[in-house]
């Protein structure tokens, strides 16, 4: 049997070159595990196959559960319908029988090629080619060419299409040969293409779908690690991240962020749910089995309307070709896609690699540990990350991970400010210098010229390439968003923010950036909206309680302010500090409760930049420009916001705010 042939029987069809079940041309949703118990039981029709032949088969010989079999055949019977019983039979401890008419359509596929080919060419070089003429005459002569042929093929044909049906446009030497002796007429084409029970038709939609049915949406969802050892998480959860990443990087196409498509990992899903609440047209499973140096990933393809599997692939792989793999998966998703990768696109999904299978895994656990966003993680990571680039040290992606946990780590006990700002913007630099395409570099980079250097226009220019290069980077539309609201330009700054929501749309801190970008523009009313929103989100997410602080006082709603700041302390498990904060207001009122920050010992401590606006509310300049000196000298970003932050209002006045304006950088 070859891979090309197609199993009929009923209304469906297994096509097992695409890995997919069809129910009058329509997908139909089956777990890989299912998929193939059905694929075997159908390839042996008519044969008794023992429950032991089938787990041997479908698992390969891992151990299993009689329940798991079960399952997969209840799946199974479940796809087929009201034939399902029908179609597989169980002889009561013996096995099962798959015992449809069972056909296999190959020769259809042969002619078909011949024509996909002929369109593929004629494509190429650029011409509109009408449905009619893609069917020529015994001598093919073009202005020859009757009308009447191929009226089931439609004249464009997609590449998806196309390689569905050829796999990778390979043909053996008879078929070549016999097409070159001669052609077949159009007429015998059409006949065999109207075959019983409507497989044109089903053949038709399935690889010759409208335009319209093209993904231009797509969420990864978390890979299953099925390996049975937990550490192994690292390497189902890093090769979903390559894989967002890359598909990121292709043009058209909408990626949900790694942290939208990360609360699912572990949960049992329904697929249009997942698929409405992340507004996306198909979602991607996967699951990951390592075994010694054994590597084994099923993929499905999901249509998020109906839950239905578009496509499923399995891969075994040896681990060392697990960067292969990982360039393999990414042309793959993209061509089911419908999306064909240029030379350019191809470049750009394996940019900033490296060709040292030990070095990616260092740096798959690195960012694995990066994503735990704890210090004691961050330091795990900065050491996968310097052990990789000592395997090799032309690692960009390395170089530019490294540069974002020097960020992280700036300011920590161990890690003095400054020199470790140095050694963030140092890496991100190497990074560049070896691949100036990785936008991920960019961005560290532009967040180092922002925060740290107040070298703002440098810092605007990188965020623009970095989305340049990854138009779907939602951390870097954000803090670009952030840049810009700083700046006064509010209407740049909503933009940036909202397209960084669209793209990941459960992140508290991109709703938060959302929020904070309407305060700026002193649209209260829309940013306490907002802040409310992305505490349905998290409810113990500090900074946007502290957003809604700002905004009530703003808003002269003092009483609401204060109690914003008492749930911080609550938050923080200083119930002591939210006692206090509540009474001093209940004593004093707003200016009671300003003093009582600001000179009482027993007060909750406040970051400097907090109380610097605290100060300038109670009229205390001299102590304010203090404060605001130091962060200035100490390089902090806290005191970015000065130009738009309706805190520090009773300061605009004063030549001192000028003069530390022009300093920072916010005005000429």
């Amino acid at each position: 049997m070859g891979d090309e042939k197609l199993h009929l029987f009923g209304e469906f069809v297994l096509d097992r070159a695409r890995g997919t079940l069809l129910r009058a041309g329509q997908p139909v949703h089956l777990r890989p595990q299912a998929y193939k118990t059905l694929k075997y039981l159908v390839e042996n029709s008519g044969r008794l196959i023992s429950k032991d032949q089938l787990i041997e088969q479908v698992w390969e010989g891992r151990a299993v559960t009689d329940d798991s079999l079960v399952q997969c055949l209840r799946d199974v019977r479940h796809a087929l319908g009201e034939g399902g019983n029908q179609y597989l039979r169980n002889e009561r401890g013996r096995g099962y029988i798959f015992d449809p008419k069972v056909g296999e359509w190959s020769e259809q596929i042969d002619m078909v090629k011949v024509v996909v080919e002929e369109e593929e060419e004629l494509a190429e070089r650029g011409q509109d080619v009408a449905r009619d003429e893609l069917a020529s005459d015994a001598d093919n002569t073009p202005d020859r060419r009757p009308m009447h042929t191929l009226e089931r093929v439609p004249a464009t044909l997609t590449s998806d299409a196309s390689e569905s049906l050829t796999g990778v446009k390979e043909t053996t030497v008879s078929q070549q040969a016999s097409r070159n002796q001669t052609r077949r007429p159009s007429w015998m084409l059409a006949t065999l293409l109207v075959v019983p029970l409507g497989i044109a038709a089903v053949f038709t939609y399935r690889y010759y779908g409208p335009a319209e049915t093209r993904i231009e949406s797509i969420a990864v969802l978390p890979f299953i690690n099925e390996s049975g050892n937990a550490d192994l998480d690292y390497l189902s959860d890093g090769m979903t991240e390559t894989l967002i990443n890359n598909l990121s990087k292709l043009p058209n196409l909408t990626v949900k962020a790694r942290s939208s498509v990360f609360p699912f990992k572990g949960k049992t899903i329904e697929h249009q749910q997942v698929a409405n609440s992340l507004s996306v047209q198909a979602l991607l499973e996967g699951r990951v089995v390592q075994r010694g140096q054994d590597l084994t990933l099923y993929l499905s393809l999901v249509d998020g309307r109906n839950g239905d599997q578009l496509w499923g692939e399995q891969y075994s792989r040896k681990l060392t070709d697990l960067l292969a793999l990982q360039h393999e998966i990414a042309r793959d998703v993209s061509r089911k896609l419908g999306a064909r990768l240029s030379g350019a696109d191809e470049r750009r999904v394996t940019q900033g690699s490296t060709t040292n299978v030990e070095a990616y895994q260092l740096f798959l656990r690195g960012r694995f540990h990066v994503e735990k966003y704890t210090p004691q993680d961050a330091r795990k990571a900065l050491a996968y990350f310097q052990q990789a680039i000592a395997l090799d040290p032309n690692f960009a992606a390395a170089y530019a991970n490294l540069a974002g946990v020097y960020l992280a780590l700036a300011g920590a006990n161990d890690f003095r400010s400054r020199e470790t700002k140095l050694k963030a913007k140092e890496n991100a630099l190497k990074a560049i210098s070896l691949d100036d395409q990785l936008s991920t570099a960019h961005e560290a980079l532009g967040v180092i010229l922002y925060k740290y250097d107040y070298d703002f226009g440098a810092a605007e220019r990188e965020y623009q390439r970095a989305l340049e290069l990854d138009p779907n980077d939602a951390s870097a539309h954000e803090t670009y968003g952030e840049l810009l609201s700083h700046h006064g330009r509010h209407e740049e700054a909503l933009a940036e923010t909202l397209r960084a929501a669209e793209i990941n749309p459960l992140s508290q801190s991109i709703s938060h950036s959302t929020g904070m970008a309407l305060l700026d523009a002193r649209r209260y009313d829309e940013a306490i909206a907002q802040f409310k929103k992305t505490l349905e989100l998290d409810a113990y997410f500090i900074p946007s309680h502290s957003g809604l602080a700002i905004a009530y006082q703003s808003q002269r709603n003092y009483a609401e302010s204060v109690e914003e700041r008492a749930k911080i302390a609550e938050i923080l498990g200083n119930r002591q500090g939210a006692a206090f904060v509540r009474e001093s207001f209940a004593a004093g009122g707003w200016q009671g409760f300003l003093r009582a920050m600001t000179e009482n010992s027993q007060a909750p401590q406040v970051p400097p930049y907090i109380k610097a606006t605290m100060y300038a509310e109670l009229g205390d300049k001299n102590k304010a420009f203090e404060i605001l000196n130091k962060l200035y000298e100490e390089r902090s970003s806290t005191i970015l916001a000065i130009k738009v932050d309706p805190r520090v209002d009773n300061l605009r006045s004063d030549p001192r705010f000028q003069d530390l304006m022009r300093r920072v950088g916010l005005t000429p």
